[in-house]
């Protein structure tokens, strides 16, 4: 008869033939396992990069004015890119100007001169955080 010795063979003697069959055995050379961590940890990084930008709807505050600082506006709607945010901006610009043409109260003009002057910001701008 001729025994060979796989891979896996000479492993699970190399691994019965030590002295602590708990400890785990020390690769020589690369670790691959580490390199492999590194590299998800890389691709995790830029994936990261890759995620969409949120962008916010934002009116200015009941009361306030446009000029107010950022943070105090009040968020309206939540887009996933800047032309949306956009696109619902002017959609807002609109009905302030037709709430405008309707309304006779200071109710109504407040209202409209919040719609008017809707802004778009990107989730990670820094005036949303008021530093």
């Amino acid at each position: 008869m001729n025994f060979s010795l796989t891979p896996h063979a000479i492993n699970i003697a190399s691994v019965r033939s030590r002295k602590n069959f708990n400890q785990p055995q020390r690769k020589r050379g690369f670790d691959y396992e580490s390199i492999l961590l590194r590299t998800a940890a890389m691709k995790l990084r830029h994936a990261a990069a890759l995620i969409p930008m949120v962008w916010y709807l934002l009116i200015p505050p009941a009361g306030g004015d446009e000029h107010s600082a950022l943070n105090l506006w009040q968020m309206v709607n939540v887009f996933e890119s800047e032309e949306a945010c956009q696109a619902g901006r002017q959609k807002y610009y609109n009905d302030g100007i037709e709430l405008l043409k309707m309304g006779k109260t200071s109710t109504a003009a407040e209202e409209s001169r919040r719609f008017t002057h809707a802004a778009c910001a990107a989730a990670d701008d820094p005036r949303l955080q008021g530093k």
